[in-house]
C-alpha cells in the first residue's frame, strides 16, 4: 500500500512538472490617467487631465492562469482590475463636490501555448471577452454602464539561461462597434526555487492601457470616453 501511494505521488509529481501548471498573483499599478469623457453625451467633452486632474492611483490587479495538457482545448487565463479616481482641482461644482472615475474589469482568456519554453522561449495566442464597468461622477449625479467586448490576446516571454530572471510582454487588442481597447504590459521578473512544488516570484514593469467607448449601433454608451491610464507595476506570484 505504501508504495501504491509512493508511486502515485511520484506520478503526480511528474506530471505537474512536465504538463500541467498553474501561476496566480497580483499587485500594485501606480498609474495616471489621460485623456477625455463626455457626459452627458450630447455635453462637450472634459479634459480628464487638465479639467479635473485626477490623483494619480495605486489600484489592485489580480490574475491566474492554467496550463494542461490536454489536446485542443485551449488554456484559460483569469484577470481582474479595479481602478477608482478621484479629482484634486477645483472644477465648476458646489463647494465640496468633487468628480470621481470607476472602472472595473474582468477578463477571460483562452489561448494556446504554441511555444513551451522552446530555447527558453514561450509564446501564447488565444482570445477571449473584457468585461468592463465604467462609472462617472460629477459631484451631484453618478452614471454606471456595462461593455463586453472582444480581445486579441498574446504573451511572449524569454526565461534568461543559468539565472532566475524573466522578461516578459503580453498584449491584448479588440474592437467592437464603435468600442476598443488595447493593453500593452511589459515586466521582469525574479523567481525564487525556495519551496518543492511551489516557486514564488516578484515582478516589476510598466502598463498602458487605453479605452474608447463611444455610442454605436449595437451599444448604447452614456459616458463615452477615449482615455489612457499608464505607469509602472509591482506584484508577487506563485508558480505550481
Amino acid at each position: 500500500m505504501k508504495s501504491i501511494l509512493l508511486a502515485l505521488i511520484a506520478s503526480t509529481s511528474l506530471v505537474h512538472a512536465d504538463f500541467a501548471r498553474a501561476e496566480l498573483g497580483g499587485g500594485i499599478w501606480s498609474h495616471s490617467v489621460s485623456g477625455e469623457l463626455t457626459y452627458p453625451k450630447e455635453s462637450a467633452a472634459i479634459d480628464l487631465d487638465a479639467t479635473l486632474g485626477f490623483d494619480a492611483a495605486r489600484p489592485l490587479y489580480l490574475w491566474a492562469y492554467l496550463k494542461h495538457p490536454i489536446p485542443l482545448i485551449p488554456n484559460v487565463r483569469l484577470e481582474y482590475l479595479n481602478l477608482a479616481e478621484e479629482e484634486h482641482t477645483n472644477t465648476p461644482l458646489p463647494s465640496g463636490y468633487k468628480s470621481t472615475l470607476k472602472s472595473e474589469q474582468i477578463d477571460l482568456l483562452l489561448y494556446y501555448n504554441l511555444l513551451d519554453n522552446l530555447l527558453w522561449l514561450t509564446w501564447d495566442l488565444g482570445g477571449g471577452l473584457v468585461q468592463v464597468r465604467n462609472e462617472y461622477g460629477n459631484g451631484v449625479s453618478s452614471k454606471r454602464e456595462e461593455a463586453l467586448l472582444p480581445v486579441l490576446y498574446t504573451r511572449i516571454r524569454a526565461e534568461l539561461p543559468t539565472t532566475a530572471l524573466g522578461i516578459e510582454g503580453e498584449l491584448q487588442y479588440g474592437e467592437y462597434d464603435q468600442c476598443k481597447i488595447s493593453d500593452l504590459r511589459v515586466k521582469i521578473d525574479y523567481t525564487f526555487d525556495l519551496i518543492p512544488m511551489v516557486r514564488p516570484a516578484l515582478e516589476i514593469g510598466y502598463r498602458v492601457q487605453n479605452m474608447i467607448l463611444q455610442d454605436g449601433v449595437l451599444n448604447e454608451i452614456d459616458i463615452e470616453n477615449d482615455w489612457t491610464f499608464s505607469g509602472p507595476y509591482f506584484g508577487a506570484a506563485l508558480r505550481f
